[in-house]
């Protein structure tokens, strides 16, 4: 009987310290640490790449060139990280904020780079004005994003680089 009381009693002690230690998680700095360090990398690596396609214009030749950036690397790149960060999954309220803001980020270069699309296919000033003002809007949109993220990150003691 006196072993008995003895394992009762250390199964009580894991039990009550495995409890213990699940109330101390922060579900938000766990999930914003997944979301920024494993589900968003594929996501940036391929806005690193919109945004080194879109550097090399200066030393494109002529509008031609320009359209056939737009056409076969900004817009492919700008859908297919827009469908992976998506497919991404978040829980808490605070990081859906912030996914949130960086698929707002994407749908604004999304529709940007389409509406240059058709302004360079149809050689439309107008259209493409447009269209900058919607890329405009997709760099405030990653600002408010940077922001956000920035922000959240240091309320829950993370640090983002």
């Amino acid at each position: 009987m006196k072993n008995f009381k003895k394992l009762v009693a250390g199964i009580v002690t894991l039990v009550v310290g495995i409890s213990v230690l699940a109330g101390c998680s922060n579900p938000v700095a766990d999930e914003l640490e997944n979301f920024v360090n494993v589900q968003t990398v594929e996501v940036n690596a391929i806005y690193e790449e919109i945004t080194a396609e879109a550097g090399t214009w200066e030393s494109l030749e002529s509008e031609e060139d320009v359209l056939k950036s737009v056409k076969d690397v900004l817009i492919p790149k700008t859908e297919e990280g827009l469908k992976l960060l998506n497919a991404v999954e978040v829980t808490t309220p605070e990081v859906q904020e912030i996914k949130a803001k960086y698929v707002k980020d994407f749908e604004a270069y999304e529709e940007g780079f389409g509406m240059m699309l058709t302004a360079l296919e149809n050689l439309d000033e107008a259209m493409m004005t447009e269209s900058a003002a919607k890329l405009e809007e997709g760099i405030t949109a990653l600002n408010e994003y940077n922001a956000a993220l920035k922000a959240l990150a240091e309320e829950n003691g993370l640090t983002i680089e």
